[in-house]
């Protein structure tokens, strides 16, 4: 059995405030364009064991993804199995969702 506590983070482009050149007193707008780029890093980290780390990046975010990664969590070690520790996001799937590989159990924490 490996214990594995899992996360999600969100990066990217932010906006940023541009400068110039101006006569002193004189505001001058300085206008750019706001432009969002956004990429995902999915994390899991084993608590007790070998203290192995999974990562996978992606552009974006769904249940179809999530499955992808407990999929590649799951494939670490085929024979064992995968205990999942993870909060109740809304693309997180449930410990019935038949896309579940056989060897990984879902462990949500509670809400807050």
């Amino acid at each position: 059995m490996r214990l594995w506590v899992l996360a999600e983070l969100r990066y990217g482009l932010l906006p940023v405030i541009r400068r110039c050149w101006a006569l002193q007193g004189v505001r001058v707008p300085a206008s750019y364009a706001t432009r969002y780029q956004w990429g995902y890093l999915h994390e899991a980290m084993e608590v007790d064991g070998a203290n192995a780390m999974e990562l996978l990046f992606t552009p974006c975010i769904d249940q179809d993804v999530h499955v992808l990664f407990l999929t590649q969590i799951s494939q670490t070690e085929p024979d064992a199995v995968h205990v999942i520790i993870q909060d109740q996001a809304g693309f997180h799937v449930g410990a019935a969702d038949p896309r579940l590989p056989a060897n990984v159990r879902l462990l949500p924490l509670p809400p807050y």
